[in-house]
């Protein structure tokens, strides 16, 4: 599990304009990898957790958040794999 992707997200819930998001209790669902997961199972977690970005009342938010995350931030963050080399 990408601990970085749960403590970004532990620390924006709580956040004003936040609450409510759809990814709220589903981090590893939008973590870069899980151990022992095949690259069938992630891309279709990956295309999962981008369908609930894509349906979240909070996704302008989301987005409007990339440039302030850390560098290194990985995972799917708004609807967008984040490579974790910075962001696209």
């Amino acid at each position: 599990m990408n601990t970085g992707a749960l403590h970004l997200l532990a620390a924006l819930a709580p956040a004003e304009g936040m609450v409510g998001a759809a990814c709220t209790g589903l981090a590893p669902l939008f973590d870069s990898d899980v151990d022992g997961e095949t690259t069938r199972d992630r891309m279709a977690r990956h295309e999962r957790a981008t369908a609930v970005c894509e349906g979240c009342r909070v996704l302008n938010l989301c987005r409007a958040s990339l440039d302030t995350l850390p560098p290194r931030t990985d995972g799917i963050w708004a609807g967008n794999l984040l490579s974790g080399k910075g962001h696209r």
